[in-house]
């Protein structure tokens, strides 16, 4: 066979139950009904899109006449955010509702405010204005002499037309905005929601992480960024990029450019268990500097960071094809 066709395990093989679990994750993150509220029949999610089945609507519909706000435990149960907060009181009463599609925004910085409209308004059809009528959303920092947890916030909806979400560290309040992201549901006609909740919450383990193989199929900058929103919508924090392997290198390098231009393809992936048998065809791909400069940018504006694993001196049959000698 040619002298980089990878060695080592079935691709097909390995790379399926990856491409599997990350499927999941993104049709759980993404789905086009009811995204992230899988638990509720209730509304419509905040996520890309915001239609539902004709039945969905209908279970809604018997829902709200059942619910109507004032049975707090009933409600509690079709509130679902995903990492469960560690306490969530539901205080009951009616929903904070956005009728004119519009809120107030008080924000401590511009990096608060970039993730607010990305994650949240981007996610909307919601506009920002200054009206004094209107519910209004705070976010704050505080920080206290000793800081133990810098994921931690917490979130109010009250009855006052007003969202507080308060976080001991830019990363906690980011956490506060990625649940208000969960909590905002849609009703039948168009309005934004709010259920009225005082949530306390801070993660129970500080490595929360997901891995992504880009060495036996790859993925390009585009599609991990998309990742990475997923990851920072569930509260993960630590993205572990696999990025070479007997499959392929990814990572460019100035001095052995042809760690890219030769280790980088395969002319065939090996299917099932045997290694006589390919798929002959040419397969691969590589980032730029510049790509891989702007994926790390992008994963600290999530508060994700990067953990890179450069496979030495086991697993270099792509580096060997390029540099034999």
């Amino acid at each position: 066979r040619p002298p980089n066709v990878a060695r080592g395990p079935s691709v097909a093989m390995l790379a399926w139950p990856a491409r599997l679990a990350l499927l999941a994750l993104v049709q759980v993150a993404e789905s086009s009904q009811e995204t992230f509220r899988v638990a509720s029949p209730r509304f419509s999610h905040v996520g890309d899109a915001t239609t539902s089945s004709a039945h969905s609507k209908k279970v809604r519909r018997s829902f709200l006449r059942r619910f109507n706000g004032k049975d707090a435990f009933a409600r509690s149960k079709s509130i679902a955010i995903i990492p469960q907060p560690k306490n969530m009181e539901v205080l009951g009463g009616d929903d904070l509702v956005f009728h004119s599609g519009a809120l107030r925004l008080s924000v401590p910085s511009t990096v608060e405010s970039d993730a607010f409209y990305e994650h949240v308004i981007g996610k909307t059809n919601l506009k920002v204005d200054a009206q004094v009528d209107l519910p209004q959303i705070i976010l704050e920092v505080q920080r206290g002499p000793q800081n133990p947890q810098p994921e931690k916030y917490t979130f109010l909806v009250s009855s006052e037309n007003e969202v507080r979400i308060t976080g001991s560290t830019s990363h906690g309040l980011f956490n506060g905005l990625m649940t208000l992201r969960q909590l905002f549901v849609q009703g039948d006609a168009g309005e934004w929601r709010l259920p009225q909740v005082k949530i306390r919450d801070e993660p129970e383990h500080e490595w929360r992480g997901l891995m992504l193989d880009v060495s036996r199929h790859f993925f390009n900058a585009s599609e991990v960024k998309h990742l990475l929103r997923t990851m920072a919508s569930f509260k993960m924090n630590r993205f572990h990029w696999h990025l070479s392997d007997d499959q392929g290198w990814r990572i460019p390098s100035q001095k052995y450019p042809k760690l890219t231009e030769v280790g980088a393809w395969r002319e065939g992936t090996q299917i099932g268990h045997n290694r006589s048998i390919h798929d002959h065809v040419r397969y691969g791909g590589s980032y730029t500097a510049d790509e891989m400069r702007s994926i790390v940018a992008y994963a600290k504006s999530l508060h994700i960071e990067i953990i890179p694993e450069i496979d030495s001196p086991g697993h270099i049959q792509a580096a060997l094809a390029a540099y034999p000698e």
